[in-house]
């Protein structure tokens, strides 16, 4: 044995050549960089300099500074500029407000159809982002069903009060689910301690529920405020002649194809997102929350007064009742013979989906298909090879990975627009363009996803295969990779989700023969096709909901849903 290992040291001394000398220091780098956990890490990083930063940077350098100060000095960009900062602030603050309520009531209450409320709330989760818009001008527009219908008024529903409406109603859902999430894993202990010592039921809530809550409330209020900035679908079709940055940057590409004018815009879009999110991650870093510690409490959660039963009863009533005018609405559209003229019911619009309308559905399918599974398996990457790694240098890598979340789509879109539209890498007008935007768009939630599921797997798991001689590589497929399959799936719902629900990325990068669902569908709406638009919406939407059945099947989890929790009393 000893003769053996003395052996195998004589060929290690003499491995390069005579008396033993250490590797060249050039050459152990050489062995080092091909290892395949190394190999991971570079392909990683170059796909995302690639795919993400070399875009961003194609925005930046494509106007020059005086391109760059004449858009954003026109009198319209400066209008487009305030009135989304506006509309961002307005509608940030009433979607949190009606999200805040709703998780609240479904914490603190014992309402009946508490399941039912969650269900519809999260409906617009699921459906193209001009869905709400579209629905309320079939509601409340020119020949609108209660407007003008019932009514017999006519309400201008185009403009930032209907646009405020709007995305009050399609944002909300985020926000309720984040609030809800740290709503339902506050201590009731808590509660109990403030009451015992005196508080009243309004006291303990301004002093221990909403400040536990806080996390929640700011990061909704930050996601949001994001989604809205950024939102495109539903002012292009309610906002009317009231200007916003993404409607103004597509005008003028698709009315007047300047587009140096409206990469100046997108980068001033950029910089309030950028410093948004930044803010997210920093504004509770310093503070502590921390409700959940090793010892479980068996308490039932403090309901709210009965007044506040009634209240918030009436309110989620009231909310869950708009969603189902929305979405039923459309399915009256598809169904109805001439909208606002003709009630006969009817199968003719669907005769419709056929050639070009059923072309672009296929292809919204394929991409989001792909996009999800490919940013899924990124991320999943990404958390082993890039978070795990990230120290010093890599840091920079482990931002940028969830750097998408930050940047508008109508951004992404004119980057990849420039980025790939001339050699070295040309991809304009086929769908592998599309399915790249649309991973890179979605890689921040599957990292994220994965990061946080890795953190609850201890080291010692991978270790002790590789103590027992596998490659790091190995271990991580055959010990953490299997645990990991929910986070993953999870991440490619998510991902196929938003990617068939995209209009703002999209729009820019489609070509002949390669339309997608959702731009066909906005088509069809600036063409007064509503009958078409909505049966091709309402097939979207279909099938966007057998999606989420069927992840919630196979995982065996609720994939909006809400876990058990402890009945209010």
């Amino acid at each position: 044995m000893n003769g053996s290992a003395a052996s195998r040291g004589n060929q290690s001394k003499t491995r390069y050549g005579g008396a033993y000398q250490a590797p060249p220091f050039f050459m152990s780098r050489f062995f080092k960089i091909y290892d395949v956990g190394y190999l991971i890490t570079i392909s990683l990083i170059l796909f995302i300099s690639i795919f993400l930063l070399y875009p961003v940077i194609k925005v930046f350098a494509y106007p020059s500074w005086a391109q760059y100060v004449n858009a954003i000095t026109r009198p319209l960009a400066v209008r487009a500029l305030k009135n989304s900062l506006f509309i961002t602030l307005l509608s940030t603050i009433s979607s949190v407000f009606v999200g805040f309520l709703f998780a609240y009531a479904m914490n603190y209450t014992n309402i009946p159809g508490k399941s039912f409320f969650h269900i519809i709330s999260i409906l617009p989760l699921l459906s193209p982002p001009f869905v709400v818009a579209l629905a309320w001008i079939l509601l409340f527009g020119p020949r609108g069903l209660i407007t003008y219908n019932l009514l017999h008024v006519r309400w201008n529903i185009f403009g930032w009060k209907g646009l405020w409406l709007v995305q009050t109603i399609a944002f909300f859902p985020y926000a309720y689910l984040v609030i809800d999430n740290v709503l339902s894993s506050i201590d009731p202990s808590l509660e109990y301690a403030a009451i015992n010592l005196g508080g009243t039921g309004k006291r303990t809530f301004l002093t221990v529920t909403v400040p536990l809550a806080l996390p929640g409330i700011v990061n909704a209020a930050l996601l949001n405020a994001i989604y809205i900035l950024a939102d495109f679908g539903n002012p292009i079709v309610i906002a009317g002649d009231w200007p916003v940055l993404p409607t103004t940057i597509y005008g003028l590409i698709s009315g007047h194809y300047d587009v140096f004018s409206a990469a100046a815009l997108s980068i001033v879009l950029l910089f309030p997102s950028i410093a948004i999110y930044i803010f997210s991650q920093l504004a509770l870093g310093s503070k502590s929350y921390v409700t959940i510690t090793g010892k479980g409490s068996a308490l039932p959660r403090k309901s709210a007064s009965h007044t506040m039963h009634f209240v918030l009863f009436v309110f989620c009533s009231f909310i869950t009742l708009i969603i189902i005018a929305v979405y039923g609405i459309l399915l009256v559209g598809a169904f109805t013979e001439t909208w606002g003229i003709k009630w006969t019911l009817t199968l003719r619009h669907w005769s419709a989906l056929t050639g070009t309308a059923l072309q672009s559905l296929v292809n919204s399918l394929v991409c989001a298909i792909i996009a999800g599974l490919a940013a899924a398996f990124i991320g999943l990457m990404g958390a082993q090879f890039i978070h795990k790694r990230a120290k010093r240098i890599m840091r920079l890598w482990d931002f940028t990975f969830v750097l998408p979340a930050a940047i508008p789509g109508i951004f992404l879109g004119i980057g990849y627009l420039l980025a790939f539209n001339a050699p070295p890498i040309m991809l304009t007008g086929t769908l592998l363009i599309l399915i790249l935007a649309l991973l890179v768009w979605n890689i921040p939630i599957a990292y994220q996803t994965c990061v946080a599921a890795i953190k609850q797997i201890g080291d010692e798991i991978p270790s002790a295969a590789i103590t027992l001689g596998a490659s790091p590589v190995r271990a991580f497929l055959s010990t953490v990779a299997p645990l990991l399959r929910g986070p993953f799936a999870y991440s490619f719902v998510m991902g196929f989700l938003r990617a068939v629900t995209n209009l703002s990325i999209v729009i820019f990068l489609i070509g002949p023969g390669r339309n997608v669902a959702t731009v066909h569908i906005m088509n069809l709406i600036q063409y007064a096709e509503i009958p078409r638009a909505t049966v091709l919406t309402v097939a979207l939407f279909g099938i966007a909901i057998i999606v989420a059945i069927l992840a919630q099947a196979l995982l065996g989890i609720p994939l909006f849903g809400r876990g058990r929790r402890k009945e209010s009393v």
